[in-house]
């Protein structure tokens, strides 16, 4: 079976703001290569707010250059946390290139407001819900997690 195949997609400025601004009922199409990776592109493990997105166009790209039948089996945001798992391991010899394009990802999305794509930070609501979110985001709602009134500890 052969895989989705490699469409560059540019990474500027004005797609990112096209991204985050989406209002569609359904994904924006610069997603669309990272969603025929998933064994059902119809109903994709896809739990990833908007401010992010920029970042999987881009992470999406990089493997594609490695091995371009790869298939993503989930990708989710669990407690302000980037995860994207890979369905089966890569061929060949770059497993070591796919683990470092997701490290790079999870990192990038630890700085960034999952809602917006500004610079965010780790934030707690009083419920003790966590989010990656920017000061506006934020609002009255999330305090940044390492301030916590209640002393307890980020996860």
């Amino acid at each position: 079976m052969n895989g989705p195949q490699h469409r560059p997609v540019a990474d500027n400025a004005e797609l990112c703001k096209h991204l985050v601004e989406w209002g569609g009922d359904d994904l924006p199409p610069a997603l669309n290569p990272l969603v025929a990776r998933f064994r059902d592109s119809t109903r994709p493990e896809f739990y990833v707010s908007q401010g992010w997105w920029p970042l999987l166009v881009r992470l999406e790209q990089r493997p594609a250059t490695l091995d371009p039948t790869y298939r993503v089996s989930q990708v989710k945001s669990k407690f302000a946390v980037l995860q994207f798992y890979l369905e089966g391991m890569p061929r060949g010899d770059v497993g070591p290139a796919f683990a470092d394009a997701i490290r790079e990802a999870e990192a990038e999305a630890a700085r960034t407001c999952e809602l917006c794509g500004k610079p965010g930070v780790l934030c707690r609501s009083r419920e003790g819900t966590y989010a990656l979110l920017c000061a506006d985001d934020a609002g009255t709602a999330y305090r940044p997690a390492n301030d916590s009134a209640d002393g307890s500890d980020p996860p």
